[in-house]
């Protein structure tokens, strides 16, 4: 975990850029704010995965992560109507929905500035 004095380094700054540029990972908005799924200082496993499993959500799908049951069917009914997916991912859990979101950034943005064992350990990560 990332101490209270460390700061943020230039490939967290490039990354969080890179995935801006995205617009709503749900929507395709182009306003957004970036969404720390796990928090900036998580780490799993001894592995720094804060800065990096993040999502650019427009303040409207931000504001759903913390509406329960309610806020979750909202971002899956707008992701669904972005993918066209709606069977794969009606029963995931909002932090199962997290990674699959996570999923497509990786595929948007292929170079990513950190290695595959920081993709395992957000894979592997239970709340």
């Amino acid at each position: 975990m990332r101490s209270k004095n460390q700061k943020v380094t230039a490939d967290h700054k490039k990354w969080r850029s890179q995935v801006a540029e995205l617009g709503c990972i749900c929507c395709g908005s182009e306003a957004i704010q970036i969404h720390h799924c796990v928090g900036a200082r998580a780490k799993h496993n001894k592995i720094h995965i804060g800065e990096w499993f993040i999502l650019p959500l427009n303040p409207f799908n931000h504001s759903y992560i913390d509406q329960g049951r309610f806020g979750l069917d909202m971002l899956k009914t707008e992701a669904g109507l972005r993918y066209s997916e709606d069977d794969k991912v009606k029963d995931m859990s909002l932090h199962e929905f997290e990674k699959y979101l996570f999923g497509k950034v990786l595929r948007m943005i292929p170079d990513s500035p950190f290695g595959d064992d920081v993709i395992q350990a957000i894979s592997r990560w239970r709340r």
